[in-house]
């Protein structure tokens, strides 16, 4: 018996059934994040923080050439304007980075509506191509959507800067009040961040377009006229506790929730659960 073809894109392991299991999780309301926009996003972001650990690295080498070039007492009154100027020097162009991410959030919407409009109901598709085409106040609806995630993403990857910025500061001061007799802790500190940079980057994509597709569902069933959506789980053994059909509605009452009403949960890092529309009567 020939073993079953499995090839790799995206991070994702694909065979036969792939295409069709990925179909169905769409129709029952699963929204899976264009993996081509997500390759993208992870290689921007690992790239924009390999150019931040390359200026944390040069930081090192300059420090370490400047200790050498004057005497301890200079050294030492020069310390404190020598953190400041690294921290101030280690700056990102969070325009460019703004630009880049609004490209791929524009891609994903792209994806979103071509295989909404595909999956979707026949009375919902048809609503939400005449409310792409004719529909300003929907346009700006989903604009508004375009910008909150952009702007939920500058914010993230700021945080994460600051600590990166942190850390080295932590390490480099260490070693300038002589607790450290050299730079090898750093850059052993550095060396794990670049080996955590592409999971956390990928992590960062798949959560951040997941959360944009569904609330782009929502905002698309909404348009369509839809009263509820019923919440729905994956099912596989990587659904959280608090997320299977039994605890929302042990914690509800229900898993059917009006779009506008819904728990928190939805929310959640990486969630994938799915909402069905529920129409009234």
């Amino acid at each position: 018996m020939d073993k079953e073809k499995v090839t790799k894109r995206s991070g994702y392991v694909y065979n036969k059934n792939t295409k069709a299991r990925f179909k169905r999780m769409r129709r029952i309301g699963i929204v899976m994040p264009p993996f081509r926009v997500e390759d993208n996003v992870t290689q921007l972001l690992t790239t924009h923080y390999d150019r931040l650990l390359k200026k944390l690295a040069q930081a090192t080498r300059g420090a370490i050439a400047l200790e050498k070039s004057v005497n301890d007492s200079v050294y030492s009154e020069i310390v404190g304007q020598l953190q400041d100027a690294i921290i101030q020097g280690i700056t990102s162009d969070k325009i460019k980075l703004a630009q880049l991410l609004s490209v791929q959030f524009n891609a994903s919407r792209k994806h979103f509506f071509e295989d909404f409009i595909e999956d979707a109901d026949e009375s919902i598709s048809i609503q939400i191509q005449y409310a792409l085409d004719k529909d300003d106040v929907f346009q700006q609806h989903i604009d508004g959507l375009h910008r909150y995630y952009l702007d939920n993403a500058i914010e993230r990857i700021t945080g994460e800067e600051d600590f990166l910025k942190s850390v080295f500061l932590q390490e480099f001061t260490k070693y300038t009040m002589g607790e450290s007799k050299d730079l090898t802790s750093l850059s052993d500190v550095m060396k794990a961040m670049k080996k955590t940079s592409v999971r956390d980057a990928r992590f960062f994509a798949r959560d951040q377009f997941a959360r944009f597709n569904k609330s782009l569902t929502l905002s698309s069933f909404d348009q369509a006229g839809v009263d509820a959506v019923q919440w729905v789980p994956v099912g596989d053994q990587r659904t959280r506790k608090t997320h299977t059909t039994q605890a929302i509605k042990a914690k509800y009452g229900s898993d059917i929730f009006k779009s506008s009403n819904l728990p928190s949960e939805k929310d959640d890092y990486l969630c994938r659960c799915g909402l069905i529309p529920i129409f009234k009567d």
